[in-house]
């Protein structure tokens, strides 16, 4: 019987905690998600707003708001937009601002239809960042960054749909944090994890239904309105393709395969450059277990097999530090 219930928990483990990515949430240019106001929402000091999406087709000739936290009136006094700018048939910059301050960042872009883009702005108390796909597109100083109302958070448009500024397109994993992620380029995830400093986390996972749930633990749950639920989402590629083993050009740490696992899991990663490498497994404690890997790798993709059969079952996590590049991930070791 303990075997039994030791079964269904490390089950309930591999079901619950391990991302699905698997539905994203697709606007037709009049829908939206509404989140309930939260303090939890308001943001000041530091910031990340994040996610990726597509424009599917041409919006009305205006604003449109990806994760914005307005009023539903002509003139905004407080909060923040999110999103893309357009004076043309399809959207041709991505625009950040805040209210009352009028602080704000923006770049031109010209996106290819039914591509999905990974967006990310920061501001660490002093300087506002843009990046688009993990490449720092702007960045510019800003006094002190105060967004603050009662109003509703909207995905995909305004609030209240006042401007019918919505997007044509798909969003899939927001999140809301009150720390200034990335100083530098970057290589976007398609699963953004949650910790101390996430206000609010959408996965988009559901599938159904007409409720998005916060996966940040402070409950901002979300309401539908129109969308509809798409199994179109950002690629990932679990296994390297053969052209980026031979020739990689940015660090990356693969998830481990397979996963869950027993008893054994391959890891790999690849090198842009010779570096110093560290391969770590910790156990759920944070405790370590194993040092897979400690020494000069010259550039190229590598795969180190972990053998777990002296561990118990459970959550381990794997850390690769090649340089500067410092990247964890989750795996789980299921007997």
């Amino acid at each position: 019987m303990k075997n039994f219930y030791h079964s269904l928990l490390l089950l309930f483990i591999v079901a619950y905690l391990t991302p699905a990515q698997n539905y994203s949430l697709s606007f037709d240019g009049n829908s939206y998600v509404s989140v309930p106001h939260s303090d939890s929402l308001n943001l000041s000091n530091q910031l990340t707003i994040e996610c990726w999406f597509t424009v599917d087709n041409a919006s009305i000739n205006d604003w449109i708001g990806i994760v914005c936290k307005l009023e539903a009136s002509a003139v905004c006094y407080s909060g923040y937009f999110f999103g893309l700018g357009q004076t043309s048939t399809y959207p041709n910059w991505i625009h950040f601002r805040i209210y009352p301050s009028l602080e704000y960042i923006d770049s031109s872009f010209s996106p290819t239809l039914n591509q999905w883009y990974n967006l990310a702005v920061t501001y660490n108390g002093s300087i506002m960042k843009m990046f688009l796909d993990g490449n720092l597109i702007h960045e510019k100083a800003a006094t002190s960054l105060i967004a603050s109302n009662t109003f509703p958070l909207t995905i995909g448009g305004q609030n209240g749909n006042f401007w019918n500024r919505n997007l044509n397109g798909k969003i899939d994993e927001v999140r809301i944090s009150s720390v200034a992620r990335y100083e530098s380029n970057f290589v976007p995830t398609t699963h953004f994890d949650n910790d101390i400093f996430t206000r609010a986390l959408y996965h988009f996972n559901e599938g159904t239904g007409n409720i998005v749930y916060d996966s940040s633990g402070n409950n901002n749950n979300g309401t539908i309105y129109g969308a509809i639920w798409s199994n179109d989402v950002p690629g990932v590629s679990e296994v390297p393709e053969e052209d980026a083993m031979n020739e990689p050009d940015v660090f990356l740490l693969y998830q481990n395969f397979p996963n869950p696992f027993n008893p054994n899991t391959v890891i790999s990663y690849q090198l842009p450059e010779g570096s110093n490498v560290n391969l770590k497994i910790f156990n759920s404690l944070g405790e370590e277990i194993e040092t897979l890997v400690n020494e000069e790798k010259p550039a190229g993709t590598y795969e180190v097999t972990w053998n777990a059969t002296s561990q118990p079952s459970g959550i381990y996590f794997y850390k690769l530090r090649a340089g500067e590049f410092i990247q964890t991930k989750k795996m789980i070791f299921l007997k």
